[in-house]
């Protein structure tokens, strides 16, 4: 967990040198420790969603998709307590009698405004992190946009850092799990079972496994297939299934070495440029 307080400290300390660089440093840092709050979301709940699952980077989204897929809480505000007195194991406590126990205040975890970050991380970068475009040619480029409009920037994020840093504490995913072992890295596969989706896909957490397995819900039930791509081997003509992943990241001159389990033959897959020619029967029943 971040050091909010700290953050603000090195910010302020550049908003009191009051020159124009110190303030365009000044918008940096706050961009980045906007970063670093969101990511920070992220990474508590890597035991529930994977880096590779993510579909943007910008901090606000991947707080979104963190709450979507992983964490519903992870934008959350809430104060985690703990009652002073050990309860009964030997009997279900009643709704009134939890809420009759004296409780002690273990952290809390602070509210994020997304919306709000999403525009201040945004803002700051349009009036600092970038030279001004000259609009005619009698103008300068100027390395350093306009003072005030850095510096009212800068004090609106300090406003919600100040805001966010009397959190203690940081929450990861809670609820029954939904989870089975990788077939091919042997890792644990987690995810909140309630947060899961039919078609959703999940990707192995294993940074160096490329496996991905798609979801199926039907009602209650919940079940997995492992995502390939089936080829032929060109020696005995047995199927071979690659992990869809491995061919979706190829790009054009990229190769892939495949080996067949049955005959041990490698062959080579590569991603060619090929002219598609359109069937002109099927255009004809489309109306195009």
């Amino acid at each position: 967990m971040i050091d909010i307080a700290q953050r603000i400290g090195v910010i302020k300390a550049l908003l009191q040198e009051d020159t124009d660089a110190s303030l365009t440093y000044a918008a940096l840092e706050c961009r980045i420790t906007i970063e670093q709050v969101c990511y920070d979301r992220l990474k508590m709940s890597y035991g529930h969603i994977s880096y590779d699952d993510l579909a943007k980077w910008q901090p606000r989204h991947v707080v979104m998709q963190v709450v979507e897929d992983a964490n519903e809480l992870a934008a959350s505000g809430f104060v985690f307590s703990m009652s002073r007195e050990p309860v009964p194991n030997d009997r279900l406590l009643s709704r009134e009698e939890f809420e009759e126990q004296e409780y002690i205040q273990i952290g809390k975890q602070a509210a994020l405004d997304l919306s709000k970050l999403g525009k201040l991380w945004n803002a700051l970068s349009r009036v600092a992190l970038h030279s001004q475009l000259p609009e005619k040619k009698s103008e300068d480029v100027r390395p350093y946009g306009c003072r005030e409009a850095i510096e009212r920037q800068v004090k609106s994020t300090l406003e919600e850092l100040e805001r966010l840093k009397s959190g203690t504490l940081l929450s990861s995913g809670l609820g029954m799990n939904y989870y089975f072992p990788c077939v091919s890295c042997g890792v644990e596969i987690r995810r909140i079972l309630k947060l899961l989706k039919h078609g959703q896909v999940v990707s192995c957490v294993n940074p160096e496994c490329k496996e991905s397995y798609q979801i199926h819900k039907e009602g209650e039930a919940i079940s997995h297939i492992q995502r390939t791509v089936s080829v032929k081997c060109e020696k005995c003509e047995g199927q071979v299934a690659i992990a869809q992943r491995l061919v979706d990241d190829l790009r054009q001159g990229d190769q892939l070495d495949m080996s067949c389990d049955a005959c041990g033959h490698v062959s080579l897959i590569k991603v060619i440029p090929v002219l598609v020619k359109a069937n002109k029967q099927v255009n004809q029943n489309s109306g195009q």
